[in-house]
């Protein structure tokens, strides 16, 4: 749906839909893999959950929509994804 949404609260580097789910998508790039999850903060999450308040807001049918926060982590060639890596305000 986005790539790289921007809203005055925060960033989101991919949204995705998936019939009623809606994914928010953080994607980080560090020397492992781990460094890369772990470089997704609680103040990271904050911004990208208050970013995709404001990205629902503005499309007013996506209110009822499931929501899921990822992560994919990037090193080198490597990547992992962490699908439902955290729930709103955890």
């Amino acid at each position: 749906m986005a790539r790289r949404f921007r809203s005055g609260r925060g960033e989101i580097d991919l949204i995705a839909r998936r019939g009623s789910l809606l994914i928010f998508v953080e994607v980080k790039a560090r020397g492992s893999l781990d460094e890369a999850v772990f470089a997704v903060t609680p103040a990271n999450r904050s911004r990208i959950e208050a970013a995709a308040r404001t990205f629902i807001a503005r499309q007013p049918t996506l209110m009822a929509a499931d929501i899921r926060y990822d992560i994919i982590a990037i090193s080198g060639f490597r990547l992992r994804h962490l699908p439902d890596a955290w729930r709103e305000g955890g």
